[in-house]
């Protein structure tokens, strides 16, 4: 019986043996069934991890165009809440009456030097 245990594991060892000679074989061709499975598991994970720093992307230009309108609405706001005080309100006011009066004696320079001119021709 002894011999028999002993034959059963030889045979068993020599049967490893030569599966692991066999899948060191295997391991390396591209067109066997595990390959391939392997193969388009990789070729997933590496489409997803693309597709992920893809919408990283995205969501960073998204995320800078939105503080870039939230800076230009900021600067609006700012710019009415500083037109809309009174002293603004008022040096506006003045500053349009000063180009108006300048406006004015542009003119009216302007008529003189017609008149002037026209005084001349005849």
């Amino acid at each position: 019986m002894g011999s028999k245990n002993t034959y059963k594991e030889n045979r068993n060892a020599e049967r490893k043996q030569l599966q692991e000679i066999s899948n060191n074989r295997v391991k390396n061709w591209p067109n066997t069934i595990e390959a391939m499975r392997l193969k388009r598991e990789e070729d997933r994970i590496r489409r997803l991890e693309d597709e992920e720093l893809e919408r990283r992307a995205v969501d960073a230009k998204e995320e800078q165009y939105q503080a870039q309108l939230r800076a230009e609405q900021l600067a609006r706001t700012n710019k009415q809440l500083h037109d809309q005080q009174d002293m603004v309100i008022a040096f506006k006011s003045k500053m349009l009456m000063c180009d108006v009066a300048q406006e004015q004696k542009a003119q009216l320079e302007l008529r003189k030097r017609k008149q002037k001119i026209d005084e001349e021709i005849e």
